[in-house]
């Protein structure tokens, strides 16, 4: 059993350190979800404890999806009125089967670690292709200036997203706070 390797935590954009590479920038839609990954073929939440919900804890924590970090929800609509205090409700509630989605962003294992974020999405888009409707790839997007951050940055709002994520292809993984 390997020591945790913990989440890289969300920053606000610090828009005048923007930078777009020529390689562009990877933007998600951030799901207002609870985070979680799994890692030693258990699932943990952002606190590095394990979800309270025994069955979504019991569901997820399978060596079959080791190194998937995402936002869990209730349900299976990422954009769903109420999804925040809905998805608390379920995983907070000890016992009970709620249904639950899993809307994976990252790949982060040992081996994968130090690989670049681009190559871990490529990793993590191969492994969830083939798994049911609870397990989804959160499709990411290139951006290569402003403009088209703000499109999709509005684009996603309007579908009822929280915002977005953005994220720099070439970058590894870092636990703790991320940079701007």
């Amino acid at each position: 059993m390997s020591d945790i390797i913990k989440p890289m935590l969300a920053k606000d954009i610090n828009f005048d350190k923007l930078k777009f590479p020529t390689t562009g920038l990877m933007l998600l839609p951030k799901i207002d979800g609870s985070f979680a990954f799994v890692q030693n073929s258990k699932l943990y939440a952002r606190s590095l404890k394990q979800h309270e919900n025994e069955f979504t804890t019991a569901k997820y924590s399978n060596p079959d999806f080791e190194g998937f970090r995402g936002e869990l929800i209730a349900g299976y609509d990422p954009t769903a009125e109420g999804l925040c205090r809905d998805t608390s409700s379920a995983l907070r509630t000890i016992k009970g089967e709620p249904v639950t989605s899993f809307h994976c962003f990252d790949y982060v294992t040992e081996e994968t670690k130090d690989l670049p974020y681009r190559e871990r999405y490529n990793i993590l888009y191969e492994e969830t292709a083939c798994l049911d409707n609870c397990i989804r790839c959160v499709k990411a997007y290139y951006v290569y200036n402003l403009k088209e951050f703000y499109h999709y940055r509005d684009k996603f709002i309007q579908e009822g997203y929280e915002g977005v994520i953005l994220r720099d292809p070439m970058a590894k993984h870092k636990e703790g706070r991320s940079s701007a």
